[in-house]
């Protein structure tokens, strides 16, 4: 940070009225990245299926013309028992051989499915039921959950080094403007190939928004304040994943339930007005008429003494050529790119913590709907005592802290397996809860330690 970003910060205040609600503001769009991240837990649950009954059977739905048998009575004789989960259950890929010329099935051979039934008690309509992602397509249930992954991984390269380059408003109004029209898109995805591909581009342009959207509202507020607002812009985010599992329990139907949580993100068209360029990326640019003409608005909203000078504008130009600043000139220093290995160690442990535990709710046993919002419930006191914590023993001790008791806790699950059998739903689904406090003591450290000009990239 230059000497005249210091200035700029001690002119506004290091916290005042306009930076607040620039840090609300701009945090609300996490709530749409909650939805969207934990989404796909109830677009492709877990489904129990079985073989359907080969043509020429004579069983069918109940009350078809001729069916001799109904479903239920067809599963009771042809699908053979398995041993699944440490327990006998009824294969869900394979069935006794029986064709039209046979009363009975032949239970001495099976068969693999060539089509199935599904239980449809609990969803009307899932990716897995739509598409038959079972038996041998099973894998790619783990690609529809993996992929929003990806688009992240990929957008987190790309959007901090736009946002660096061409402006944090740009690149904000930009991912919001598309995330929101492949969100929608994705309702209409008429095979699992073109759904990859919209959850892919979703995740690409929504990691986007909320991370130039945490960058921005970092920028103006004084170091006292960023580990308490940089804390507090998690919050929206655990609200989504509160709020889904309601709205789950209540949709049941895959596309609307997309639908329902994309259609909010058409409101964030207001931040075309509502929202400005960071004076401070503009300073770093050499822009310095634009920042002067920002900050003395937020200097006046929050009645501040206005701005008298600028360093940068004591140049007998206006528009003073930028000094570049790059992110990878800024790994060139020993101290600050072993402070970013170490920063990027932390977020990649962490993050394969959570997010692993956040996309597999629906394994946990117990209520799925429960076990969704319980992730975000149990954000909400991490979140409070990360704040108290950073504030009176600094970062590197609750950080620390955190992520040890994280990976116990979910280690003890471990613990709870024995003889082949699942631990209790709940001891599980609690024990792992605590994973999720790793994700709050990453925040505070996400925007320090680096130059405007390569904090989104970094």
């Amino acid at each position: 940070m230059s000497a005249g970003e210091d200035e700029v910060v001690c002119a506004l205040g290091a916290i005042g009225r306009w930076q607040v609600q620039l840090s609300v503001l701009v945090s609300l769009v996490g709530l749409l990245c909650g939805w969207q991240v934990l989404g796909v837990v109830f677009l492709a649950p877990p489904t129990d299926h079985w073989c359907a009954p080969p043509e020429g059977t004579g069983c069918g739905s109940p009350g078809a013309p001729g069916a001799l048998c109904t479903p239920e009575q067809w599963r009771a004789a042809a699908v053979p028992l398995e041993l699944r989960d440490g327990a006998e259950a009824k294969s869900q890929c394979l069935a006794f051989s029986w064709d039209a010329n046979t009363v009975m099935p032949e239970v001495n051979v099976t068969v693999p499915c060539s089509a199935w039934h599904y239980d449809t008690t609990e969803y009307t309509s899932n990716l897995i039921i739509e598409w038959d992602l079972v038996c041998e397509q099973e894998w790619l249930q783990m690609v529809v959950k993996g992929i929003y992954m990806i688009g992240i991984m990929f957008g987190v390269l790309t959007w901090g080094v736009f946002a660096d380059k061409y402006g944090r408003r740009p690149a904000l109004l930009v991912c919001l403007a598309l995330n929101f029209v492949c969100s929608v898109a994705t309702t209409a995805s008429t095979s699992v190939e073109m759904f990859l591909f919209l959850r892919f581009s979703s995740a690409f342009f929504g990691i986007g928004m909320y991370t130039t959207g945490f960058v921005m509202s970092m920028e103006l507020i004084g170091d006292k304040w960023r580990s308490l607002l940089g804390i507090t812009y998690c919050l929206p985010l655990s609200f989504g994943f509160i709020t889904l599992g309601g709205m789950a329990y209540l949709i049941r139907d895959w596309r609307t339930l997309q639908l329902v949580t994309s259609l909010p993100g058409l409101l964030f068209v207001s931040f075309y007005w509502l929202v400005p360029e960071s004076p401070r990326w503009l300073l770093s640019k050499g822009r310095v008429s634009e920042a002067r003409n920002i900050l003395e608005s937020i200097c006046k909203y929050n009645g501040r003494a206005p701005l008298e000078k600028f360093p940068e504008a004591e140049s007998s130009s206006d528009e003073k050529p930028p000094v570049e600043e790059g992110f990878l000139n800024v790994l060139r220093s020993p101290k600050t790119a072993a402070l970013f290995l170490c920063l990027f160690f932390c977020w990649l442990v962490n993050s394969m913590v959570f997010y692993g535990i956040t996309l597999n709710a629906g394994d946990f046993g117990g209520n799925i709907y429960l076990n969704a919002s319980l992730g975000g419930v149990v954000e909400i006191p991490a979140l409070v005592t990360c704040a108290y914590a950073i504030y009176r023993l600094g970062r590197r001790a609750p950080i620390s802290i955190n992520m040890v008791g994280a990976g116990v806790a979910c280690l003890l699950t471990l613990a709870y397996q024995k003889e082949g059998r699942h631990p209790p739903s709940r001891a599980r689904t609690a024990v792992r809860r605590v994973g999720h406090l790793v994700r709050p003591e990453r925040a505070p450290a996400a925007g320090d330690g680096r130059p405007t000009a390569a904090r989104g990239a970094g």
